[in-house]
């Protein structure tokens, strides 16, 4: 198993990994990043507080002040601002929980330690549990509510309680001790709040000098921690966190032009962005980790260092704009009319700039304020200017692009590894590619189902990165996804936490189109010596879906998995009536035994999650086809 892992990663992240890990347990990493009291950082008396407010009001000048909301969305906004005026707090957005300490998870009902340093704690198998339960807090996205609160009603309330929770983070929290600095891309995002509500807040009476300078050393020494630990998330972590930390030190570097300093962290943090953006954002606009929330949380990343590039009124580097344009596209073939995406691939819970009343899972706000900030024009949804955008820099004056939904077709994203088939009112996306990126989910020839721009068939999600391997296995393996379980097995065989072996490898899709179908046929080859073959064909009123499976012998099992979260009602022990509109009926050359599932503990089956933590029931449909080598789907209108 290990040689696979070396083979998969390379023989350069696994010496990288082993020499970090030496590093961490000699207590090296502890002598790198030591704790000390925030007065050690000095800021040049030279910098006095007009110059400090002049640069920083200049340096963030496209963010917007004057911002126009609709009456519910201004009343939901300040309900769950009052919350955190009395220090309830939202998390995953869909939880509320009291405040109990920085360093407390709600989950567990556990704090972390404070007296330990950062590199001494884990944050997967610490006694205070999964400790994203306790990041979510800290990232302060609740800060950006206090902002818009005050945007909509001028009452320093908001930006007194932003101080006082500020004031008493940096007191609970010596610096470089306990869970908060335990991630570099966790600091980003904290820092990155805190600088919106410094921009937002600095002419108020309550941003008094001593607490501007407090915040602007915290932020200098964020930058230096971010900056010598970036190599980290490039080397090791291969991800988004990378693309986060770059981000923030461009951000960072900006903004305190002034402060000479921070024209190092720029720099670095733009060298570091266009080398991550390079190979993360794929030609074809997909995103390395196959994930939609992850490459959200990545368009945001770009958009806030286009709003520190056009305050500074600076270009925007070709290879930022070609790459963003490409993650526009790839997401406007994808989202519903409502914004809606699959619930595909890992989701930690990441919106990094929540500057919207709409739901979680509506992705318009993010890609027409990037479109905004890219084109200084407006892909115009529902003939709405979201507040999002607003606060970008949109006005009611800026050129609208009328929204159009996607025409018939078939759309291919072959280096993400999806492609999508449409035909009046059907959507199919289904997943075939061979990886050479980490992989977090078995879920090749997984297909979603859409009908009515309503999912049917779709992604169980994520649920949570620190569960017991039962749930674990369910929600990243095989068993949760729409497509067929041999022998009960994963396609990959399952390693520690996110580590899969024996990546799964697909031949070269076959795409046919014609006057009244579209058809696609993807091969996975890496269930041992068998293949599976999946060939779906689009008409205008019903879907065929015919899977077969090479080298199967009568012995083996064969599970064909449909997961939904409409009513269904079984016909027979082949077909069922779904969301009383559509037909879905199974064909097989012998006898077949069909069993549902509705949040079922033995086995676990039938459950779904639509954001970090969350769990409630499905209905996941189940084919048992032992030695079939064939069966067909038909998905008829009813």
């Amino acid at each position: 198993m290990k040689s696979n892992l070396i083979k998969n990663m390379g023989l350069r992240w696994t010496l990288y990994r082993i020499q970090y890990e030496l590093k961490k347990k000699s207590g090296y990493i502890k002598k790198q990043y030591p704790s000390k009291p925030i007065n050690t950082i000095v800021i040049d008396e030279k910098y006095d507080i007009d110059t400090i407010k002049n640069s920083i009001n200049k340096n963030l000048k496209q963010l917007n002040h004057q911002i126009s909301i609709k009456k519910s969305e201004k009343e939901s906004l300040l309900k769950r601002t009052d919350d955190i005026l009395n220090n309830k707090f939202r998390y995953f957005f869909d939880k509320s929980y009291e405040f109990n300490g920085w360093n407390f998870s709600p989950k567990t009902n556990k704090h972390a330690s404070l007296n330990l340093h950062w590199s001494e704690i884990s944050d997967m198998s610490s006694d205070f549990g999964d400790i994203k339960w306790i990041w979510d807090l800290n990232r302060f996205t609740f800060a950006y509510d206090l902002v818009r609160s005050y945007q909509q009603t001028n009452d320093e309330k908001y930006i007194e309680k932003f101080w006082s929770l500020f004031e008493d983070f940096i007191k609970s929290n010596p610096l470089e001790m306990g869970p908060n600095y335990r991630c570099s891309q966790e600091m980003s995002f904290r820092a990155n709040a805190w600088l919106f509500a410094l921009y937002y807040f600095i002419e108020s009476n309550h941003s008094t000098e001593l607490r501007i300078r407090l915040m602007i050393k915290h932020l200098i020494h964020y930058a230096r921690h971010i900056s010598k630990h970036i190599n980290f998330s490039v080397e090791a972590v291969k991800n988004n966190h990378s693309i986060s930390e770059a981000s923030t030190l461009i951000v960072l570097g900006n903004t305190f032009d002034f402060i000479d300093e921070f024209k190092k962290y720029k720099k670095k943090g733009l060298n570091i962005l266009k080398k991550e953006i390079k190979w993360q954002i794929r030609e074809d606009g997909s995103y390395i980790q196959n994930s939609h929330n992850y490459h959200r949380l990545v368009i945001q990343d770009i958009s806030w260092v286009l709003i520190s590039l056009k305050s500074k009124e600076l270009p925007i580097p070709f290879w930022l704009s070609k790459k963003l344009n490409a993650s526009i596209n790839f997401f406007l073939i994808m989202i519903n009319k409502n914004g809606q995406v699959p619930n595909y691939g890992m989701n930690d819970g990441s919106y990094i700039f929540p500057l919207t009343e709409l739901p979680y899972n509506d992705y318009r706000p993010v890609i027409q304020s990037a479109h905004y900030l890219l084109y200084e024009k407006l892909i115009d949804f529902e003939d709405s200017i979201f507040e999002m955008t607003q606060i970008f820099g949109a006005t009611k004056n800026t050129e609208k692009i009328k929204y159009q939904l996607i025409k018939n077709g078939i759309y291919s994203f072959p280096e993400g590894g999806l492609y999508v088939l449409v035909k009046n009112k059907w959507k199919v996306i289904i997943k075939s590619k061979s990886y050479k990126e980490r992989p977090v989910q078995a879920d090749m020839n997984h297909a979603e189902i859409w009908y009515e721009d309503k999912c049917i068939f779709g992604d169980a999600g994520t649920y949570s990165y620190n569960e017991n391997a039962e749930l674990l296995n369910y929600f990243n393996g095989t068993f949760s996804h729409n497509t067929i379980v041999i022998n009960n097995k994963h396609q990959m065989t399952k390693g520690n936490r996110f580590v899969w072996y024996y990546w799964s490898k697909s031949k070269k899709p076959k795409i046919r189109e014609s006057k009244d179908s579209y058809f696609i046929e993807v091969t996975l080859l890496n269930y041992a010596d068998k293949q599976h073959v999946r060939k779906i064909n689009l008409k205008s009123d019903e879907i065929i879906i015919e899977d077969i499976v090479k080298n199967l012998d009568e012995s083996s099992s064969l599970n064909l998995q449909w997961l939904t979260e409409r009513d269904i009602i079984k016909k027979n022990n082949n077909s069922l009536i779904i969301d009383n509109k559509l037909l879905l009926k199974v064909e097989t050359k012998n006898n077949l035994h069909l069993e549902t599932y509705y949040g079922s503990l033995l086995p676990f089956k039938g459950w779904s999650s639509s954001t970090y933590g969350e769990i409630h029931e499905a209905n996941q449909i189940v084919f048992n086809l032992k030695g079939q080598k064939k069966v067909i789907t038909k998905i008829i209108e009813n």
